[in-house]
């Protein structure tokens, strides 16, 4: 699944870079193993945030939308089945592209 998302390349959805696995001690605990995902780095915040604040126009939400269909489009050409589309996975840019 790794090596496919590695290869799934569509500017509408967050870059997948790698993985691995480590030690992570936080605060007083002891260390212990972790395994993590690298995806690209967007300054960002996420719709639901927005929503939180304000109200998206018809066009925009016609745009967003749209980049919406067209990443999970590309996920599904791979073969992949995202469950969990929420605002809350959606990500605004700072200069307002959507991820």
């Amino acid at each position: 699944i790794l090596n496919i998302l590695h290869n799934v390349n569509n500017h509408n959805l967050l870059h997948y870079i790698g993985n691995g696995n480590g030690n992570l001690a936080l605060n007083d605990n002891p260390p212990r193993n972790v395994n993590y995902l690298v995806f690209e780095y967007v300054s960002k915040f996420y719709l639901y945030d927005y929503l939180m604040f304000g109200r998206l126009t018809e066009r925009q939400a016609k745009l967003l939308f749209k980049k919406i269909l067209n990443g999970v489009q590309a996920i599904h050409n791979a073969n992949i089945c995202q469950k969990d589309i929420t605002p809350e996975n959606i990500i605004f840019e700072e200069n307002n592209n959507k991820h």
